[in-house]
């Protein structure tokens, strides 16, 4: 059988050549009707176009990394970077460009896996969601001129252009304030120093909150911890003593604050009767959790798709300038409060 070449599209779409070549490349030179009407011919006629011929040629990738924390895999907080992971995946397939997954740096030699892929060639952009980087590792890149972005994570040296984040202050914030609305006075809540600017700026607008209703902010009520159900389910352990003058808990993950109402049930406390919990990110368990837990949702995927889409943009020369946002997280009422 002969092999379908670009000259038989052209001559039966009644092309020229380089029409055909430029449809198939994507091109904004051609128009969409046309692009969609060759790529229909070409599959009807079982064309196999060769990528790696035209990746020769471009020196392009078409391949995305995304550099994420060191020890995410050992902080419990999978559930977080799963739901991001997959929508980067799903963002970045959706442009018809690759993407992978490294950590900043080989967790056995110490040696930064940043370095490997630009030196390398791997990739032709580079997303970072973490928060750990070294200060070589930016320069790195910089001097590399490899487009990049910041997901989640602010670098402060770095454009705002280049940086795609959440309000964490905000939400910390409106979870305070539902709380308080509900009645609350006494208010613990549950952060972290693992993500510091993140949960940071949480525990701050939880102050925010407080000092607006003219509630005293107590620093022994805002304690830190590992962002784990157990951690959760241990600070009620240890903070017996304080549990029943509390009306309620601002806790800083899903996580911890499935932790903290396992561990509030087994002392025979009733949520939301006797306390009210709000957590923070959404998770799926959420809604199955008994209470489903009122929490404050990130919205990751709009987040993702945004970043993706304008990294995309710069390195096909759509635009010039990205365009960096921070999103407002959002309250979601279930049965916690």
């Amino acid at each position: 059988m002969k092999k379908v070449t670009i000259k038989d599209i052209a001559k039966i779409a009644g092309v020229t050549h380089p029409t055909v070549s430029r449809s198939l490349n994507d091109s904004d030179l051609v128009s969409p009707k046309t692009k969609e009407r060759i790529k229909k011919i070409a599959d009807e006629l079982g064309f196999e176009f060769n990528a790696n011929a035209r990746r020769l040629k471009t020196q392009k990738t078409e391949t995305i990394a995304v550099i994420l924390p060191t020890n995410f895999y050992h902080i419990a907080a999978e559930q977080f970077f799963r739901i991001l992971q997959k929508n980067l995946i799903e963002s970045v397939e959706e442009n018809s460009y690759n993407v992978i997954f490294q950590t900043s740096e080989n967790s056995f030699t110490g040696e930064s896996n940043i370095k490997k892929v630009i030196a390398q060639n791997q990739v032709d952009g580079i997303i970072i969601a973490s928060n750990n980087l070294k200060k070589e590792d930016i320069e790195y890149i910089q001097k590399s001129k490899k487009e990049h972005l910041f997901l989640y994570y602010k670098d402060e040296l770095e454009e705002k252009s280049k940086y795609f984040g959440v309000d964490n202050f905000y939400g910390g914030y409106i979870a305070t304030k539902y709380l308080i609305e509900n009645g609350a006075k006494k208010i613990a809540t549950i952060s972290s120093n693992i993500y510091i600017n993140e949960f940071y700026d949480r525990t701050q607008g939880y102050k925010k909150a407080l000092e607006e209703d003219k509630i005293k902010v107590e620093e022994s009520l805002i304690f830190n911890r590992e962002i784990t159900f157990e951690s959760g389910y241990e600070w009620v352990k240890e903070n017996e003593n304080i549990i029943n003058d509390l009306d309620a808990i601002f806790v800083q993950t899903d996580l911890m604050a499935f932790g903290v109402m396992e561990g509030l049930k087994k002392k025979g406390k009733k949520i939301p009767e006797d306390i009210l919990i709000i957590g923070y990110d959404d998770i799926d368990y959420c809604k199955y959790f008994s209470p489903k837990l009122t929490t404050i949702h990130q919205p990751i995927e709009k987040l993702a798709k945004k970043a993706c889409q304008e990294l995309i943009n710069k390195l096909e020369g759509k635009s010039e300038n990205m365009e960096g946002v921070v999103l407002r997280p959002y309250l979601v009422k279930r049965e916690s409060v």
